[in-house]
Formats: structure tokens, sequence, C-alpha cells
């Protein structure tokens, strides 16, 4: 390791005294944090507040200012590490993995430090008389850092844990019992706004009522941030009513779930209803400005680094989930047991599709990427997958895959639309299937003189129909750089089409989902 990233070590002048037993500036632990490396000044923050928690003879309130100045310290650099790991084209690789370990631990380990305080105060209340006041600081934060573990947790597509359901239980029902449940503090030392312990508990159920594994990660860290913008509308009772469409038992250590009907009358002591309450209106108000200004009010706290698309898909993803009425499914679920081939990319399902054709109605080729699923259930619109491991690096929502069931002749595409955890190690995979045929086709500028950028020399995409629609239309998978051109010569087999575009339906990373008129050959 280079000599300028080291931590210095927070010893003082007598190797027998901890540096952080002492008063210390919070310049003082800047100057000690390694340089040049986000990651490795949060883990050295991490370890700070490890050994911090570890000094028993310190008082609680110098525990609690010493926990303040770190936090403060570490937001800076999970800023920096927040985009690296939104901008990962694939997850569980090594450095992804690196981040999220790492950022997660310090959360939990921030968490851990907050709850010692918790503990301690309640060991010796006579003797930390005066430390009551700082309470609902304690409480509001501890519910923000489980909040952040939560949030973390599903960008991984992590099971959440059930530690984290049982602290947030607890946490809030210390809050209520002592009464400040609804006191308001500053959460964050040095910035604007305030929180309170049920806002910040209200944060993470909301966030976990909006199908978050139905999220691409930048689109889940919107809805994050948008569930802390919206939280003072969110609305928590004893019963349920109006606006508090979902129940969390605060005793049970479960998530929390949408209310069925009846469950009202069998309400348990500890189950307390939540929902949108009145939010719906701000939400509607955020709607309009990713419309007509294509970001946000800086008060949201997203930048305009995010796309208008992720923005409103975010916004009418929450706008749907958040409701009273639970999203109707468009077609009903059957079960099924099935083994499917299943290949992601376009570029590869491109290759793939050549293959077959290539090789008739018998070939059988399977690439090397390419996974076998076990379908268990299939509807009109796609299918659902269980998957009895890890999932692989390349497994994210909004992922576009080449699919093949053994017994079916021709080749389909689809999208992941969920991912869900059940346990640590067996993933539900939900897929909607698009088009009902793919097919390659090959591509070319209308006139030879015309300038197509990278299609003037032809290029291949995957007709998703072999049929147009009422309106003449059908839809294409292209690669990103591929939309040069207003108009197109497309050619099937030995068939020749112009087609004219109508309008982009949907891009990813690596694909774009476009519609085209076809158009008289004359």
């Amino acid at each position: 390791m280079d000599s300028n990233t080291e931590a210095r070590p927070l010893l003082a002048v007598s190797p027998e005294r901890h540096l952080l037993e002492g008063c210390v500036s919070t310049q003082s632990l800047k100057e000690r944090l390694p340089t040049g490396s986000a990651l490795a000044a949060l883990g050295q923050l991490r370890q700070w507040l490890a050994e911090l928690v570890e000094l028993r003879q310190c008082p609680l309130e110098h525990w609690l200012d010493l926990i303040g100045q770190i936090e403060k310290l570490a937001e800076y650099h999970q800023l920096r590490l927040v985009p690296q790991y939104l901008d990962a084209q694939r997850m569980r690789k090594l450095s992804e993995s690196e981040i999220w370990r790492t950022t997660f631990g310090y959360w939990q380990q921030l968490g851990h430090a907050y709850l010692q305080c918790l503990l301690r105060y309640q060991a010796e209340p006579d003797e930390v008389r005066n430390f009551r006041s700082r309470l609902p600081l304690v409480l509001t934060r501890l519910l923000h850092t489980l909040a952040r573990q939560h949030e973390w947790s599903l960008l991984r597509y992590a099971h959440v844990e059930e530690r984290i359901w049982r602290d947030l239980g607890q946490c809030y029902l210390l809050a209520e019992s002592w009464g400040l449940a609804e006191r308001r503090c500053v959460l964050h030392e040095g910035r604007p706004g305030e929180s309170t312990p049920k806002q910040e508990l209200l944060k993470t159920l909301m966030l976990s009522m909006a199908a978050p594994d139905a999220l691409a990660p930048v689109q889940l860290y919107i809805a994050e941030r948008l569930s802390a913008h919206l939280s003072p509308y969110f609305a928590l009772h004893t019963t349920a009513g109006p606006g508090c469409a979902f129940c969390f038992d605060l005793s049970l250590h479960q998530p929390p779930t949408r209310v069925a009907g009846g469950a009202a009358a069998t309400t348990a002591p500890l189950s307390r209803f939540f929902g949108a309450g009145t939010s719906a209106l701000a939400l509607q108000k955020l709607i309009t400005q990713a419309q007509q200004h294509g970001q946000l009010t800086r008060e949201v706290g997203l930048g305009s680094e995010f796309s208008r698309a992720d923005l409103l898909a975010t916004l009418h993803h929450l706008e749907r989930h958040w409701a009273d009425a639970r999203p109707a499914r468009r077609s009903k679920r059957e079960p099924t047991l099935s083994r499917m081939t299943v290949l992601p990319g376009l570029l590869p399902a491109l290759r793939w599709l050549g293959q077959l054709q290539e090789g008739g109605k018998g070939a059988m080729p399977i690439p090397l990427r390419a996974e076998s699923w076990v379908v268990s259930d299939h509807s009109a619109e796609g299918f659902g997958a269980t998957l009895p491991a890890q999932p692989s690096d390349w497994l994210t929502v909004g992922t576009l895959i080449g699919t093949r069931v053994q017994s079916a002749a021709a080749m389909r595409m689809g999208l992941l639309r969920r991912i869900t955890a059940e346990t640590d190690t067996h993933y539900r995979i939900g897929v909607e299937l698009i088009g009902q045929q793919a097919v390659r086709v090959n591509l070319r500028p209308v006139l030879p003189h015309q300038d197509g950028g990278p299609m003037s020399k032809g290029q291949t995409a995957i007709l998703l129909s072999l049929r147009p629609d009422e309106q003449d239309a059908v839809e294409l998978l292209l690669p990103p750089d591929a939309l040069g051109l207003r108009r197109l010569q497309m050619q099937l087999g030995t068939r020749h089409f112009i087609i004219e575009t109508l309008e982009l339906v949907e891009q990813g990373r690596d694909y774009r989902r476009v519609r085209y008129r076809l158009l008289p050959l004359g």
C-alpha cells in the first residue's frame, strides 16, 4: 500500500492512551485519514467507531460528540462512493463488492455505536441524567443508520436481515415509550434540515412497500431520496384507515405488509398502520416538475445527473405502489415447471440468433455465457424463475436477455423486471417478455449515399414480431448508437421493407427499443 494512503495510528504520545479518549478536533481526525481513497477513508472511520465503543471509561457525552464528528467526516466520502456504485455495469464484481462491503459495514458500525449509547443510558440512567435531552438525536440517527442499511441491502439485491427489522421496531418502540417519536432534531451535523424518529421509520417502511425489487439501482436510489423528501406527508397510526394501507408489527422482526381485508379487527397491540398519507399531491407536483424541466428541485437531494426517464419512471412507480389499492396484474399467473436457456445482452443475443437461423430448425446451439433457469410460473406477459444460488454478476433490473424454452423452436427477448432475495441463497426473478418472436434483421440507409454513422455499411438488429400491429408498426431492438437515420431499409430474409421511426419505447445500457412504421417500398 502507498504510504500516502495508510492511516496514521490514533495514539497520543503515551501508547497507553488512545487518542479518542481525550479531546480531539474534527480537523485533527481529518488529517489522520488516508488520502486519495474514499474507500480507505470510510474504512478507517468505521474502525474508529469500533475502537470508540470499547473505551468504556469515556463519558457518554464524549462518546456521542465523537460519533457525530466521525459521521460528519464520513459524509463527504460516502458522496464520492455512491456514484461509483451506481455506475457499476455489473453487480458483485470485485470493485462493486468492495464498495458495498465498506459502505454497508460503515452504516452497520455507526448504528452499533448509537445503539451502545442507548444501552449505556438504560443501564445507568442516574449517572447520565443530563443525557436525556440528547435522546431524540440518538434515536433519530440510529433509525437513519438502519434506513441506510436497508437501502444498501436493496441496492445489492440482498436479503434484508431480520436484525434490521428487529432494531427498527425496538428503537421506534423506545421512542414512543419515551414520548420522543415526533421530537425534531438536526439529522446531519452542519447541514440544514431536521427529522424525527417517526419520519426515519416511515422512510424505510415506505421504501420497502414501493416494490424496490422491481427498480434498477439508479431508480432505487432516486426512490430512497423521494421517500426521504416526502416523509413529512406520510401517516402512521395504531389503526388502519385511508392513507394507511400497510402494516408493520414492532415486535415481529419481519418486513411490513399490505393490509389484508379485515386485518384491522384483529390488530396486535404493537401493530402500526402506515401509508402515503397526504403525499399524493406533493408526488404529483414532482411528476410535473420532472416532465417540464427534466429534473427536480434542489430540496429533493437529486442532482442533474439523473435522467428525465429514470426520474419519471421512479415517480410513476411510487405513485402506483403507494396507492391504497394494490396495483392490478395485467394477466393471471399460471404455475409451470420448465427449463429455459437464458443469455444476457443484445450483441450476444444477436450472435445466438444468427447461429439458430443459420443452423435451421434442428440447430440447438448453447452460447458459452448462457444459463439454465427453472421457470416456476408464467403469464401472457412473462415468467417467474427461481435461482437456488447467488445470482450472476450481470443480473440487475433492466437487463435485456434472450430466452429459449427447451421445447420451443423460436427464441424470444425479455427484460428483467424484478429480483427478489427470498433468502440469502434463493432468488426470485421476474421477466417481462417483449414481442412474440425474436428474428435477426439487417438495417441499411435507404439511399447508398446517406451517412448513417455506424449503420452506413449495415447494422443487425432484432425484430420483435413478424406481424405489424394495427397501426402497421413493428418494434426493433438496436444497439444504443444505431439510430442515425429516421428512415431505414430493413431486410428480413430475402424481403425488403422501408421503415420510419415512430418513437423510442425504452432504452437500456446496451440497447434501444424503437417502434417503426412500415412504409410502401415505392
